[in-house]
């Protein structure tokens, strides 16, 4: 997902200026720097790229955010975070939101590869009384998973659409780190639990999410059937780009949506 937001700096397709990148892996940054027209800075470790920026873009994992969403922050710099899921867990929650207090800072939360997001946020004022989620994926997309494989469970043998995980948003995004950040949006944006279904299907070629709310607003149903990211098969390309679209509306002007 990085090199592909990277790849839009180059383009124009976001405005600002790409200074500096840096992953655990020296040599995956120096090979995305060379391959990119502005040829960003390298940084050696993660207090050089704080030290250079005022923006961070994470698209690396859970645990990133854990060891640097609240550096960020309360550095008084903003930070776009990919890997949602961990805001599930309260106590990290809560320091990246006082850090924003503090410091008066802004975490950005993109919708990833779900639809309605903005219909939930506006439901959730009046409140959601039940929210689901129900994500149907190839069993590639699901490929080494660590909690389906501590189950038993190798996707590759499945002949028919099989369910393969049912509980909540916050049980999703720890058993599912990199594929369920979605879980993690649709919990935020409405403030309650959400139920989560995931199905492997070997039919499918996919990644389709299906979201059902209801309250006293009246009932919100979308369906957003994703290809896979030509970087990532585990991830939905609208995921990558509903982050380019949010470093839009940062960089500009105009503002959409709520």
């Amino acid at each position: 997902m990085g090199s592909t937001i990277a790849k839009s700096f180059d383009g124009g397709g976001i405005l600002g200026d790409l200074k500096v990148v840096y992953d655990i892996n020296g040599a995956a940054s120096s090979r995305l720097s060379k391959l990119l027209e502005s040829k960003p800075n390298v940084a050696s470790d993660f207090s050089q790229l704080l030290d250079s920026c005022d923006f961070v873009i994470e698209a690396a994992s859970q645990q990133a955010v854990f060891d640097h969403a609240a550096e960020v922050l309360n550095a008084g710099k903003d930070v776009l975070v990919m890997s949602v899921g961990a805001l599930m867990d309260r106590g990290l929650r809560d320091a990246v939101e006082d850090a924003c207090r503090r410091a008066g800072s802004h975490v950005y939360l993109p919708s990833g590869a779900i639809l309605g997001v903005d219909g939930l946020k506006a439901a959730s004022v009046l409140g959601v009384e039940e929210v689901s989620l129900t994500t149907t994926k190839p069993p590639g997309a699901l490929a080494g998973v660590k909690y389906l494989e501590d189950q038993g469970i190798d996707v590759k043998l499945f002949d028919k659409p099989t369910v393969v995980f049912e509980g909540g948003g916050v049980d999703a995004a720890k058993s599912f780190p990199q594929n369920i950040n979605v879980a993690a949006i649709v919990a935020l944006s409405t403030g309650c639990d959400v139920k989560v279904t995931i199905i492997v299907d070997p039919n499918s070629e996919r990644n389709v999410h299906e979201i059902v709310a209801k309250g006293r607003f009246g009932v919100i149903k979308t369906v957003a059937e994703n290809v896979p990211s030509p970087e990532n098969p585990k991830t939905s390309y609208l995921a990558v780009l509903s982050a380019i679209s949010v470093l839009r509306q940062v960089s500009g002007s105009v503002k959409i949506g709520n």
